[in-house]
């Protein structure tokens, strides 16, 4: 998928090239963890109204306090995964840049 031609295509060092795969691995996953975050709050609200309507018991909160948790734990390492290189290129951009145009 990346060979020398996308390489080429774009003008990317090899650097380039496995910054270019970390980022779409990274928004993949970040993607996956939205979609499980809705889908974790589908079930909890599938559970409740069921509650509601068709008077079933109310389920044990454990469950959802522990998918919950894992869920925060899980989004916090994904953020911190991906903040920090992002926030350092853009730096280390801006400080080139800035260098260039006043030399």
């Amino acid at each position: 998928m990346f060979g020398e031609k996308f390489k080429r295509k774009y003008a990317l060092t090899d650097r380039g090239v496995h910054n270019t795969k970390m980022g779409m691995l990274w928004t993949v996953i970040v993607n996956l963890l939205m979609m499980v975050g809705m889908g974790l709050l589908y079930f909890m609200m599938q559970s409740f109204i069921g509650t509601l309507t068709e008077n079933k018991p109310l389920p044990d909160p454990w469950l959802y306090i522990g998918l919950t948790v894992l869920f925060v734990i899980l989004s916090l390492f994904i953020s911190v995964n991906t903040a920090p290189p992002t926030a350092w290129y853009t730096e280390r951009s801006r400080i080139r840049a800035s260098a260039w145009r006043s030399g």
